[in-house]
């Protein structure tokens, strides 16, 4: 799986390795996993813009 759907991805140069608090928007950032999850793990939180956008 990992060989034919995400390394070519990589190969190309189109993948960012990020940290687990990585901020990828304004209204959109990663936070690092909940309790129970694997290591690396990330949630993803979507925040509404900020009113007068």
């Amino acid at each position: 799986m990992l060989g034919d759907s995400v390394k070519p991805i990589f190969d190309v140069g189109l993948a960012e390795l990020v940290e687990l608090d990585h901020v990828i928007s304004p209204e959109i950032r990663l936070t690092p996993p909940s309790i129970g999850h694997t290591p690396g793990h990330v949630s993803v939180i979507i925040s509404p813009r900020a009113s007068g956008r």
